[in-house]
């Protein structure tokens, strides 16, 4: 199965609230959001246009999407993107729904122009502000992990 990325052309911001809060209304205006719970937090990733009174939040993460939707018995899909962002000291925060899995990095850890076109694929870009090259980005972490 060949697999295919992409990147949300939005910026998205994580956010946490006490367990009991009611989720914002403003949250579904986004194109993408996610609502997490526990009896410890609520956690709302939500796009950075929406302005949400959270306790906590960190703003200024990008969204890759593998696109799906995806089987249950694919394994090692999140395993292969998170080895390759590792090796280049980039942290995410995975979220998966019932079709498929997006991945989040923060935006603008590295710059566009230490992207090397072809060869190395250890820095790679972490902006959506260019989705061109993001996408690009994307088929070079899509070549790094070895997915045909």
């Amino acid at each position: 199965m060949k697999l295919k990325l992409s990147v949300l052309e939005d910026l998205f911001t994580i956010h946490r609230f006490p367990p009991d809060n009611e989720i914002p209304k403003e949250v579904y205006e986004g194109q993408f959001y996610s609502i997490s719970g526990t009896n410890e937090a609520l956690s709302i990733v939500s796009s950075s246009t929406v302005v949400l009174n959270s306790e906590r939040s960190e703003a200024g993460w990008a969204c890759i999407k593998v696109l799906g939707p995806l089987d249950f018995s694919l394994t090692g899909i999140l395993a292969d993107i998170s080895e390759v962002l590792a090796k280049a000291e980039i942290s995410i925060f995975a979220i998966s729904t019932f079709d498929t899995d997006y991945i989040l990095l923060k935006s603008g850890k590295l710059d566009w122009d230490s992207h090397p076109s072809s060869t190395s694929r250890q820095t790679p870009p972490v902006a959506p502000a260019d989705l061109r090259r993001a996408l690009r980005w994307c088929r070079d972490v899509r070549d790094a992990i070895g997915w045909v």
